[in-house]
Order: structure tokens, then sequence, then C-alpha cells
């Protein structure tokens, strides 16, 4: 071979060397970055957890307070109904009352006090 071949043998050697060199800092870097998002994941699945933990803890609080707001509610019905009576009885009530006052307004109704 002639020198030229070999310089260009040699030169192509050198780029593929630095090519290769460059490759491997790459690869470095990436393995730096799969380190931290696997770091990343573990932190999250830790913190998923200790949330899952947190929740099955307040589990019982919740159903607890769900009697509780059922009791609440079948101790409404009776007020409920209640409130309804004394609705009705109030606006007739009222009825009765606009109905003497336009009574008396009209002259159709005349108090009388012995």
């Amino acid at each position: 071979m002639s020198d030229v071949s070999v310089e260009v043998v040699l030169e192509r050697i050198s780029i593929m060397q630095n090519d290769i060199t460059d490759i491997k800092r790459l690869l470095d870097k990436n393995e730096e970055r799969l380190q931290m998002a696997m770091v990343e994941r573990i932190k999250i699945a830790q913190e998923s957890s200790a949330a899952h933990r947190r929740l099955d803890e307040c589990q019982p609080k919740r159903e607890l307070i769900e009697k509780d707001i059922d009791a609440l509610r079948d101790a409404m019905r009776p007020l409920i109904t209640a409130n309804r009576i004394m609705v009705y009885l109030a606006s007739a009530l009222m009825v009765s009352i606009l109905g003497l006052i336009w009574g008396l307004i009209t002259g159709q109704v005349q108090l009388v006090f012995p």
C-alpha cells in the first residue's frame, strides 16, 4: 500500500475513533439521565404508596362519617314533614289575614267590639 492510502485509512480510523468517543459520551449522559429518571420513578412510587396508605387509614373515618350522614338524613325526615305542615298552616293563616284585610278595605267586613 502506498503512503497516501495508509494516511487515508489512519485518518478514517481517527474519525471513527472520535465518533466512538462521542457515542460513549452520549451513552454515559443517557445512562445518567436514565438513572435519574429511575430514582424519580422510585420516589414517585414511594410517595404514591404513602398516599394510598393514608387513604386506607382514612377509609374507616369515611365510613363513620357516611353512617353519621345517613343517621342525620333519617333524623331529618320527620322534620321535613313537620316543616311542610307548618308552611301549609302558615300559608292558610296568611291567606285568611289577607282576606280579612281586603274585606276591611272594601267594606265587606266590619269589626265590632262589644
